[in-house]
């Protein structure tokens, strides 16, 4: 079983043990897009969700026949949520990684960004998590006082997660998600300390950071009516990456709420002009991956989705767009996979190899992030 937590969407799907799919429940998400660039989310509405899509992905499963053992995560990234350590309460909404509220703090760190992305192969954005941490620490007075006593938990979306669904609450997340912070250097399996003193983010409000195949605990039998072993998280476009293959050269699309493309460089970390380098979801080795991302394209496409003429516009038109990156890539793909919602209209594929003029695949399931995180689930077997 995985649980997909989405901007949008919360979504749960079972796989049989030869990855075919066999249940698939979702449940829309409400973000609300605030003034000066802030978009928020309920952690609590987080909750109630994965419960919801969990159970009843579940129940239909067993009607099935089939019953899951093994549970994964795979989720939006670089949302944080701040939240009590002893009750579990969270403090004040999410902040979604679109979330634009730190860019002046950004551009205060500017003269830093280029040191940092040597260290994490990220700039200074307020994309990531770690000046979202920052922001909290400074504007609002709750976290303020829970950090100054100790009881203070901070965590991606997969680490707000398994603290709620998992017995004994653990406060973990995996290499993916911990290395969209700014807070894990490139190679690190821990937090960098010299990171944290620098946003000013207290370690121990942190949680452990993991491989991606490990163990993670067990979700609560209250869950589902089964303890199912955890042993896969991984964020969400690393996932999809994984579905088809970390080899060096891998090229993937994803269309979300963004367009996302990536591409494995293997075990060599490298950075690369116009392109983010971020930590790979594997079993073994350490892995890494050039990552660029095209805002707003699912809402774009969302709006003008039933005008034929006007929704082969867009398309084009980011068929347009992914052209300029592809061809900034080191190497150069002879094949693309794409996945995603946008992928169930037929069109897309063939415009997008049209214009590329690069062979263009559909992922075997749309929802590429899914599988990947139930392959990864197969190779903890």
């Amino acid at each position: 079983m995985v649980l997909d937590a989405g901007t949008t969407r919360m979504k749960a799907y079972v796989f049989d043990d030869k990855l075919n799919l066999v249940i698939r429940t979702v449940l829309p998400m409400k973000k609300k897009i605030l003034s000066h660039g802030r978009v928020e989310q309920s952690p609590e509405e987080m909750i109630t969700s994965a419960r919801a899509v969990i159970r009843a992905a579940y129940d239909e499963a067993a009607h099935e026949g089939v019953k899951p053992k093994l549970f994964g995560i795979t989720n939006q990234r670089e949302t944080v949520v701040a939240w009590e350590k002893n009750t579990l309460k969270p403090i004040g909404p999410a902040i979604v990684w679109e979330d634009s509220r730190t860019k002046e703090l950004c551009a205060h760190y500017h003269s830093w960004s280029e040191t940092v992305r040597k260290k994490t192969g990220l700039p200074i954005d307020s994309y990531f998590s770690a000046t979202k941490m920052l922001w909290l620490l400074d504007n609002d007075t709750a976290v303020a006082v829970a950090s100054a006593h100790k009881n203070l938990s901070f965590g991606t979306v997969d680490s707000w997660l398994l603290a709620n669904l998992a017995e004994g609450a653990p406060h973990l997340t995996d290499t993916t998600n911990a290395s969209r912070t700014l807070l894990l250097d490139a190679p690190g399996e821990t937090w960098d300390l010299g990171l944290c003193g620098f946003f000013r983010v207290p370690v121990t409000t942190l949680p452990k950071v993991q491989p991606s195949v490990s163990n993670f605990g067990y979700l609560k039998h209250d869950v589902c009516g089964a303890i199912l072993k955890v042993c896969a998280i991984a964020g969400d476009q690393q996932a999809s990456l994984a579905a088809i293959s970390e080899v060096k050269g891998t090229t993937k699309i994803t269309f979300g709420t963004g367009a996302f493309l990536m591409q494995s460089l293997g075990a060599d970390f490298k950075l690369h002009p116009g392109f983010m380098t971020t930590r790979l979801a594997t079993t073994g080795k350490i892995c890494y991956g050039l990552e660029a991302k095209i805002e707003g394209t699912g809402a774009m496409y969302e709006e003008v989705r039933a005008d034929e003429e006007k929704s082969l516009k867009v398309l084009k038109r980011l068929s347009e767009e992914l052209k300029v990156l592809i061809a900034k890539l080191p190497l150069k793909p002879k094949l693309i996979t794409i996945d995603g919602g946008m992928v169930q209209d037929e069109r897309l594929a063939s415009i997008l190899e049209k214009t590329l003029k690069i062979k263009v695949v559909n992922q075997t399931v749309p929802d590429g992030t899914a599988l990947g995180i139930a392959k990864l689930l197969s190779k903890s077997l």
